[in-house]
């Protein structure tokens, strides 16, 4: 029987506000999320038991999958035993496109409204659609644009204060997608290092001493190297 697990943020029934604004997604695909979601963990999981359930057809069923697997909703990986030979298929379901559990900074994700998920790092942190951001935009847009990063910049961040000077450098310097993106990268690393919060910088300090540009080595980091030698 097939292995089938459902990566979910919590235990609950709700589904995130994600999957339903996804614009990559047709109503047809987030209805099939929607089913799949809801099954249990022990579900044997095939397309025969989806077209029964769903009253599809096969066709239309793998077509609905194959592009939940596009958008990384759906991850299908065959299970081999020690010698190669193939056991079962292994599905992996998820709530939000799987590149957002692996906390990447703007991958390929649509331009959304600011979503609700639950890891405060990935919080609002939405693709600015780039054939918007190559095309020429009005100043109003701009302005959007700048006002969206500094609000994620701050909700990032992990001490709040300032909001207003923090506001103002985003409006001045105007970071522009690529800047943002190592940003938000390097801030993610600095907070697995920021232990004590009294002596996390000011989030202005920190954004005009260009803290983003430094170079260092998480802890974690400093372990992966060591053993990755080691495996060498």
């Amino acid at each position: 029987m097939a292995i089938y697990r459902v990566h979910k943020k919590n235990d609950y029934t709700m589904i995130n506000n994600y999957l339903i604004k996804d614009k990559n997604l047709k109503l047809k695909d987030k209805g099939m999320l929607l089913v799949l979601l809801s099954l249990p963990d022990n579900w044997d999981f095939s397309v025969s038991g989806l077209e029964k359930i769903c009253k599809e057809s096969k066709d239309t069923i793998n077509g609905i999958l194959n592009n939940l697997e596009k958008y990384e909703y759906l991850e299908r990986n065959q299970e081999r035993d020690d010698k190669g030979r193939f056991i079962d298929w292994k599905y992996d379901i998820y709530e939000i496109p799987k590149y957002l559990y692996n906390n990447l900074p703007y991958p390929k994700n649509p331009d959304m409204d600011n979503q609700d998920i639950e890891n405060p790092d990935m919080e609002n942190y939405t693709q600015l659609n780039t054939n918007k951001e190559n095309t020429k935009k009005s100043n109003t847009e701009n302005k959007e644009i700048y006002k969206e990063r500094f609000e994620m910049f701050y909700k990032a961040y992990p001490r709040h204060i300032k909001k207003a000077k923090v506001e103002e450098w985003f409006d001045k310097h105007k970071p522009d997608e690529k800047t943002f993106n190592l940003i938000m990268e390097q801030l993610n690393r600095f907070k697995k290092i920021w232990k004590d919060p009294e002596y996390i910088p000011h989030p202005t300090t920190w954004l005009n001493q260009k803290r983003w540009e430094d170079e260092f080595e998480t802890k974690e980091e400093k372990i992966n190297k060591i053993w990755g030698d080691e495996n060498d």
